[in-house]
This record gives C-alpha cells, structure tokens and sequence, in this order.
C-alpha cells in the first residue's frame, strides 16, 4: 500500500511539473507600444491647433528587427489643412528587443472646424511600424488619438 501511495506520489509530481514547466516561445520580432498624445491650441489663438505625441516602440521579442522604420499617418482631414504635405518617418535600424521613443507635433488650420468635428476624426493619427524579419519585410499599424 505505501508502494502504491508513493508511486502515484511521483506520478503526480511528473505530471504537475510538465503541466508548469515554462512553454520557450519562438524566436520571433513583437512590438508593444506605448502612445501619448495632446492637442491643443497652437500660440495665443485658436485659429490653429497643435497636435503633440510620445511613441515607444518595445522590440519584446526575442529577434532583431532588421531595418525598422516607423511612421507617422495622420489623419487626412489634419494633412489637408497643414501648409504642405508632412510626411514623418523615424529609421531606428536594426532593433534589438529594447525601447526606442520619439516626439512629434503637427499643427494644421482649425479655421471653421469646431471641437466636435475634431473628435469625430478619431484616430487622429496612426503609428505604422515597418521592419525586415527573415528576408520579408512586414508591418504593423497601431491607432492614436488625443
């Protein structure tokens, strides 16, 4: 009886620790990214708004990022009311998994757009990152907003 107590003793460890032992995740690139944003009147008036952002980039992954760009797609309503065209690209290079973060700002003519039209572009802006994994080059695009 004590034999046949301690067998299944040890049966119901083996089979607890293979339940518990850590699963090894794949070698592969994952971003987590954190993003903060303002917007506010640019200067004394009103007249044009100051859209203001924070983008960390997490490489919590456990490869390399080869190449890694990441860009800044504002919302068309914003880039047509903008003097010119702006197009905001960040090349951060081969990323190890780690942080890289950056600051950006666009302002654009609020002339006749009320607090509601605004609100109603959400997102206002959206993060895409763009890097090379094994050969291939792939992309992830992350909303923003204020």
């Amino acid at each position: 009886m004590r034999k046949m107590i301690m067998i299944s003793a040890v049966v119901l460890l083996l089979l607890l620790a293979g339940c518990i032992a850590e699963e090894k995740k794949p070698q592969e690139v994952e971003f987590f990214t954190e993003i903060t944003a303002t917007l506010g009147a640019a200067g004394n008036g009103t007249q044009f708004q100051e859209l203001n952002w924070r983008v960390n980039i997490s490489n919590i992954g456990g490869k390399t990022a080869q190449n890694t760009r990441a860009r800044i797609i504002l919302h068309p309503e914003i880039v047509s009311r903008m003097n010119g065209s702006d197009v905001r690209q960040i090349d951060i290079g081969n990323m190890q998994p780690g942080v890289v973060g950056f600051n950006g700002s666009a302002i654009f003519n609020s002339t006749g757009v009320s607090k509601q039209d605004i609100a109603s572009w959400e997102p206002l802006f959206k993060v895409k990152i763009i890097w090379i994994e094994d050969g291939s080059e792939r992309e992830q695009a992350i909303n923003a907003g204020n």
